[in-house]
């Protein structure tokens, strides 16, 4: 019999059990260990980006993205909905990340007329200390195996959309009282989720620092060792 192989996500069991010869009784999803056993308690350094460090723009909603500047995050999606949204809200918009794609989206929000709304400061070396600091958080991927952005977005109290993309987010956000989750490349659809959870009154922080806890290590370890001892046996 081959042995056991753990999966990131269910959706990445699914595909590998669907593309190779490991049987689904083999394909076991694990939790990411993503965030540490105590970050609730944890300290974190200030926010680097003049526009989270909030001053001349008090109250005004910060979206941040994060990811590489390549074509699987959907960026272009997340300009065009942000763009969008400011229609009906102002707002700010970060998208932390390098990548081959930058000119491309430099030039795109040029061409939406929000240079001085739209910040690509490049990469970022603490995102908790971001996230933190930000009002909401975007995954506007096309695929993923199981995001971690999404989760420390979420453990760090970001209000949350992303794209229903294979694999992972749907798996995550499974309660539809946290978060939204949209059509893959649908951005009108973003900008709308954006604007209904930034204005929402009763977001349910609590709940969404349940979904993630199985994320911690200590939690992650636990499914891990589970899994391995169930597997010998």
């Amino acid at each position: 019999m081959p042995n056991p192989v753990f999966c990131v996500s269910k959706g990445v069991a699914d595909d590998l059990v669907g593309t190779t010869v490991v049987p689904a009784s083999k394909a076991i999803a694990l939790p990411n260990p993503t965030l540490d056993t105590d970050y609730r308690q944890a300290s974190y350094p200030s926010s680097q980006h003049p526009w989270l460090n909030k001053s001349d723009d008090q109250g005004v909603p910060i979206i941040v993205g994060l990811g590489r500047l390549e074509p699987q995050k959907g960026f272009s999606d997340l300009l065009a909905a942000f763009a969008l949204l400011i229609k009906k809200m102002d707002a700010r918009l970060i998208i932390y990340g390098e990548g081959y794609l930058r000119s491309d989206l430099e030039q795109q929000i040029s061409h939406l007329g929000v240079l001085d709304k739209v910040s690509l400061p490049g990469y970022c070396n603490n995102p908790q200390s971001e996230l933190r600091a930000a009002d909401a958080f975007v995954l506007s991927s096309y695929f993923e195996g199981s995001p971690n952005a999404l989760v420390e977005a979420m453990a760090m109290e970001c209000r949350v959309v992303s794209t229903r993309c294979p694999s992972g987010p749907d798996e995550i956000l499974t309660d539809s009282k946290v978060g939204a989750l949209v059509d893959v490349g649908d951005y009108q659809a973003i900008a709308e989720e954006l604007e209904s959870i930034l204005q929402a009154q009763d977001y349910d922080f609590i709940r969404q620092h349940e979904l993630v806890e199985r994320f911690t290590a200590c939690q992650s370890a636990e499914a891990y060792l589970e899994a391995m001892s169930v597997s010998v046996a």
